[in-house]
């Protein structure tokens, strides 16, 4: 029988402190390379137990200044008060995850439900913006480790990413987007017509009087689309 893989978590964080906190930021090593991320949990938080989790991957560079902003932004409070995990990586090494570092997400979630173990075993996905990029590129590779994808906004950037679209039909996708967000907006009528096409379970949601930053959209409604399943 194969040993269960073992997490080095820094710095060394208890359950208590991990629930006391809106959030931390540990770290694991994957394929060799260590990976940084923040962590919300439920104040009721018990490792032993499985929970939602949420994979959040932040927008911009990814680097751990913007993830933390975007974590207590956006993901914490309504995480905590749903009863989920939320877990937002920092791009390492400043390699974003739709510019290598997405190879290593398998083995990053690997090593993390050492301690934060999903329930049912897979994962919500959201990005914002390159963080709803990297989303599309992560979950066309690995579409059996996610319940749902979410991305606000975010496309699938490459052929690669495009043709893998078929693989995401079995999981509700929903795009948010600002409806004057030129470009952006344009990607993602063509994705969820692609969708369409394929009869997946795709919501397009154009958001008026918005552009890139969707300053308007609520935490209960994104964390509700989230939850579809």
């Amino acid at each position: 029988m194969a040993a269960a893989p073992v997490a080095t978590i820094a710095p060394p964080a208890t359950a208590k402190a991990a629930a006391d906190a809106p959030f931390v930021f540990e770290n694991v090593v994957a394929g060799g390379t260590t990976v940084e991320f923040a962590v919300s949990v439920p104040e009721s938080f018990d490792p032993q137990k499985a929970y939602p989790i949420l994979l959040a991957l932040p927008p911009g560079g990814q680097d751990k200044t913007l993830t933390g902003q975007v974590m207590s932004e956006v993901w914490v409070s309504e995480g905590r008060k749903r009863g989920w995990v939320v877990i937002s990586p920092v791009a390492p090494g400043g390699v974003m995850f739709f510019e290598g570092a997405e190879e290593l997400i398998p083995e990053f979630l690997r090593m993390v439900r050492v301690r934060y173990q999903p329930q049912g075993g897979r994962y919500m996905l959201a990005g914002i913006s390159n963080g709803g990029i990297s989303a599309f590129r992560i979950a066309g590779r690995n579409p059996e480790l996610f319940y749902s994808l979410t991305v606000l906004p975010g496309f699938p950037i490459s052929r690669d990413d495009e043709a893998a679209l078929g693989k995401l039909i079995a999981m509700p996708v929903t795009l948010f987007v600002g409806e004057q967000d030129n470009s952006w907006l344009k990607a993602a009528r063509q994705t969820a017509a692609t969708l369409t096409g394929l009869n997946g379970r795709v919501t397009l949601n154009v958001l008026s009087n918005e552009s890139h930053v969707l300053r308007g959209l609520s935490s209960t409604v994104l964390f509700d689309a989230i939850a579809l399943r």
